[in-house]
C-alpha cells in the first residue's frame, strides 16, 4: 500500500460526509486524523474544503498551505488555496495559483475554471474567455456550463453582467 493510499484510507470516511454535505462531521473526523498524522495531505486538504463550504476561507486557506507544503504539486490543493484566496479578494495570488497549477496540467477543468473566474473578476476579457473556452471542452457539469456560458456572453457584450437584487422584482 502506497503513502497516498493510507492517507486515502485515513480519510475516506470524512469524505463521504463532505460529499453528503454534513461539513462539521466531516471537519471533526479530519480533525482527528490530523491529530494522528499531521502529514496527511488529503486531511488537510479536505478539511480546507469543509472550511471552505462553510465559507470560512480564512480558516480554509492554511489547510490548502499545509497540504502543498506536504505535496507542492498537488493540484487540488492548489486549486483550493486559489479559489479561496479568489473569495478572499486576493485576485494575483489567485491567479498565479492557477497559472502554477495549468503548468502541471494544461487541461486541468478545476484550474481552467479558476484562472478563467479570476480573469473574468479582474476585467480581463480575452484571458477570461480563453480559460473559460478551454474549460467547456473539458465536459463540465450541466449546471456549471450554463454559468460559464453565461460568463462568456457576459464578456462578448451579449448580456449584462447580473445585478443583485434586481431578479424577480416588479415593476409596478
Amino acid at each position: 500500500m502506497t503513502a497516498v493510499d493510507a492517507h486515502w484510507d485515513e480519510v475516506e470516511e470524512a469524505v463521504e460526509f463532505l460529499s453528503a454535505g454534513e461539513t462539521g462531521e466531516a471537519i471533526e473526523l479530519l480533525q482527528a486524523v490530523l491529530t494522528k498524522n499531521p502529514a496527511n495531505e488529503l486531511a488537510h486538504t479536505y478539511l480546507g474544503n469543509a472550511y471552505f463550504e462553510q465559507e470560512r476561507f480564512d480558516e480554509a486557506l492554511p489547510c490548502f498551505v499545509r497540504a502543498l507544503e506536504l505535496a507542492p504539486r498537488f493540484l487540488g490543493a492548489m486549486v483550493g488555496a486559489g479559489q479561496t484566496l479568489r473569495f478572499l479578494g486576493q485576485h494575483d495570488k489567485a491567479l498565479r495559483i492557477a497559472r502554477e497549477a495549468l503548468k502541471l496540467k494544461s487541461d486541468d477543468p478545476d484550474a481552467l475554471y479558476l484562472a478563467g473566474c479570476v480573469c473574468f473578476q479582474r476585467g480581463e476579457k480575452h484571458a477570461a474567455s480563453t480559460y473559460l473556452e478551454k474549460f467547456l471542452e473539458t465536459g463540465p457539469e450541466i449546471e456549471v456550463a450554463l454559468e460559464v456560458r453565461g460568463m462568456i456572453r457576459v464578456l462578448r457584450g451579449e448580456v449584462g453582467p447580473a445585478v443583485e437584487g434586481t431578479e424577480g422584482e416588479d415593476d409596478a
